[in-house]
């Protein structure tokens, strides 16, 4: 299943809101249930500065304590409504596409930067390269192209 969520137990960055697609706040039992009430409420008003990201479906923010079991049929259900519908109108499909086209790039980086960097010759001429921008005779965007340069000339 495709669904975006992050746990805001371990992580205040507004700017994760603009990629989700439900904020589940976790540990709202014991002690923690007034702290995770206020998180809440306090993510519930930032999501209504942010544009919302699709026509068919708005970010909700849901309570749920993994400990006592509180709020997990309400997890459930909001994640089956959203798959449903975000399938029965084809966005499921596109959003779906979009992340494999991310994680296609992003691959393909993680593995261009661990054979540029596993390569003995452009880790020397690498490390002339950093000390020739300690000396401010290269910019760092001109190293990086050089480096590459040389990196593709091997191949």
């Amino acid at each position: 299943m495709l669904f975006t969520y992050y746990s805001l137990a371990y992580s205040n960055q507004l700017t994760q809101l603009l990629a989700t697609d439900l904020v589940i706040v976790n540990k709202a039992d014991g002690h923690l249930l007034d702290a995770a009430k206020h998180t809440k409420a306090d993510y519930g008003g930032a999501i209504q500065f942010i544009r919302q990201k699709n026509f068919y479906w708005n970010t909700k923010v849901l309570l749920m304590s993994a400990r006592t079991g509180f709020g997990v049929d309400d997890v459930i259900t909001e994640i089956c409504n959203f798959h449903a519908i975000m399938s029965l109108n084809g966005e499921l499909k596109k959003k779906r596409l979009m992340q494999s086209r991310y994680w296609m790039w992003g691959q393909v980086r993680k593995q261009l930067i661990n054979l540029v960097e596993k390569d003995q010759g452009v880790q020397s001429h690498g490390n002339q390269l950093l000390n020739d921008i300690g000396n401010y005779k290269i910019t760092p965007r001109k190293a990086a192209t050089k480096i590459i340069e040389s990196f593709m000339l091997k191949k």
